[in-house]
């Protein structure tokens, strides 16, 4: 199994927060790609990359402050399938990776969503479909980088909640 290291000139203790369980993809020596698991490595400022722990994102969740309103919008306006919702949970499906919508249990969880990027084929078509659904946009599609023949373009937006997303598509230049 091969092993990687890399060089982080951070604090200890916020590698030790942030790194556990982060998932990465990673070349190996043959340059098929693995996805990986950091683990804190027994030299200061190092991280060890061994593939095998870490399979998928099975799920994220969004913390919502209002439920009903919230399923909507995932329903209709972004047009993403409900699995089922029980009580005060809606779970969707997003291409296998399950979404899912919930309100705060404890006030730690009580916080904006981290930015989900929703990748489409044409984000200029996507963009008008949901500007004509009536949802807010923080700007307009927009060329984030360009590496070798490949464009990145995104367009964020707000969800009913405030929590802000991205569409985000890539393609051949």
């Amino acid at each position: 199994m091969p092993i990687f290291f890399a060089k982080f000139t951070c604090n200890a203790n916020l590698l030790e927060r942030f790194a556990v369980g982060l998932c990465i993809i990673c070349l190996s020596e043959n340059s098929n790609l693995y996805r990986s698991r950091l683990r804190q490595s027994k030299t200061k400022g190092e991280i060890a990359v061994d593939k095998g722990f870490i399979e998928k994102v099975g799920q994220i969740g969004v913390p919502v402050k209002d439920f009903d309103r919230a399923v909507q919008f995932y329903k209709e306006k972004l047009g993403l399938p409900l699995l089922f919702s029980t009580g005060n949970l809606a779970f969707y499906d997003c291409n296998g990776l399950r979404l899912l919508l919930s309100l705060p249990e404890k006030e730690e969880f009580n916080h904006p969503s981290s930015v989900i990027y929703f990748q489409v084929p044409n984000i200029k078509e996507a963009y008008e479909t949901l500007i004509d659904k009536g949802v807010q946009f923080i700007d307009e599609p927009h060329l984030i980088a360009k590496m070798d023949q490949t464009e990145t373009w995104m367009a964020f937006f707000k969800d009913t909640e405030n929590n802000v997303h991205a569409l985000m598509s890539e393609f051949e230049a």
